[in-house]
């Protein structure tokens, strides 16, 4: 899936969410992350 992500070029914390993979540092535990509808727009795009 990594992979996938990352040759249509999808930014490194969207492809982390969507993985379910944490990403390390201290800004990225806040918030509520992407919502659906940008997730399945980057997920729409994998061939």
């Amino acid at each position: 899936m990594r992979d996938r992500l990352r040759a249509i070029e999808c930014p490194f914390d969207i492809v982390n969410q969507i993985g379910g993979w944490t990403t390390s540092g201290i800004g990225s535990s806040y918030g509520d992350g992407y919502s659906l509808e940008v997730l399945g727009s980057w997920m729409q795009r994998i061939e």
